[in-house]
């Protein structure tokens, strides 16, 4: 009770200063010296007569995710806070400070998703399908890597975009144990391909300790993005391919993986997506999944998603429905790319 209470009178904290500082920059002439604060809401509610196994895709119609963020903008860096909405309530998801100290050199402290990987980093609402590749919940946990913790990023002073990143978290999350810490390395490139395609690969590695012993998982990532300057057929192209890694003391090592495919056909508010899911579990047990979503996005507030998976070895298809809402007032960080 104490914990609601607290986390309630947060959030009424948060949310008085970010009214009260965009009511007073409404009064400046001058917008410049003002950076503004933001309020985000999202909503995204599926329905599926079967669910989804292993994807966190529940059978019926449920409210999957809820979360209201507050984004706080300051000289050097910003602060972000998630406030997820479940079943027992809503809680504090993410909460964390990230700033530029000198050139090239970021720090982000506090609570956060680790940027192990591609699709570690991303929320539900950002993504093309109902849920994360399978990979995600098969070798970093049922929802992902995320902790408590401190992160390091440097950009290399190089004329091709060249990132590092260390994060150390507290304690272990999924299949990691709690009273341990986690390491994550990663090592992130980007080229441009002309002035309409970009190009980015990463490499990560993961260190901690599960139940069975040492617990260790690599990801090398290839992401290649299309965005012409003209009004053509495909109004843009993006295409995703990461590779696991998995070791554990005493245990084979394992692999999988997934390829994403995802094109707009012209239209603005329509998107064609494609997923391929192959995850090796145990030893020679592999599971598939191939996935094709429609997308609808008749304004910036809303989305419709029709989904399809199918499951060679089970050989069923397992349909899906999503209705998204996005509410925002004032700024939002970015998604990188």
């Amino acid at each position: 009770m104490r914990e609601k209470l607290l986390l309630t009178s947060i959030l009424l904290i948060f949310t008085f200063i970010s009214l009260s500082l965009l009511a007073w920059g409404d009064t400046l002439s001058d917008y410049t010296s003002l950076s503004y604060p933001g309020i985000s809401t999202f909503v995204d509610a599926t329905w599926s007569p079967q669910g989804v196994p292993d994807c966190k895709v529940p059978k019926g119609a449920r409210i999957r995710y809820a979360s209201i963020a507050i984004f706080i903008p300051l000289k050097t860096g910003f602060l972000y806070l998630i406030g997820p909405f479940n079943s027992t309530g809503m809680h504090i998801g993410e909460t964390y400070l990230e700033m530029n100290l000198l050139s090239g050199l970021g720090v982000r402290l506090g609570a956060f998703r680790s940027r192990f990987g591609r699709m570690n980093e991303k929320h539900l609402h950002s993504l093309n399908f109902t849920s994360h590749p399978l990979a995600i919940y098969k070798y970093l946990g049922p929802n992902g890597l995320r902790g408590t913790g401190v992160a390091l990023t440097y950009l290399m002073p190089t004329d091709t975009f060249w990132e590092l990143e260390y994060e150390r978290y507290l304690s272990g999350s999924g299949f990691l144990r709690s009273d341990k810490p986690v390491d994550v390395f990663r090592s992130k490139w980007s080229w441009s391909i002309g002035d309409e395609s970009e190009l980015m690969a990463s490499l990560s590695w993961l260190s901690g300790e599960s139940l069975s012993g040492q617990y260790t998982v690599y990801s090398l990532s290839l992401s290649y993005y299309w965005l012409p300057w003209e009004r053509r057929l495909y109004r843009d192209l993006k295409v995703d391919l990461e590779l696991f890694s998995k070791r554990t003391s005493g245990s084979s090592p394992l692999s999988g993986g997934y390829l994403e495919i995802s094109f707009k056909p012209g239209k603005r508010d329509q998107r064609w997506s494609y997923r391929y899911d192959n995850v090796e579990v145990s030893a020679g047990l592999r599971e598939e999944r191939h996935s094709v979503s429609f997308t609808y996005e008749p304004s910036e507030f809303t989305r419709y998603r029709i989904q399809l998976t199918y499951d060679p070895h089970r050989d069923r298809i397992y349909p899906a429905f999503q209705v998204g809402y996005l509410f925002q007032m004032g700024q939002h960080p970015a998604h990188t790319f």
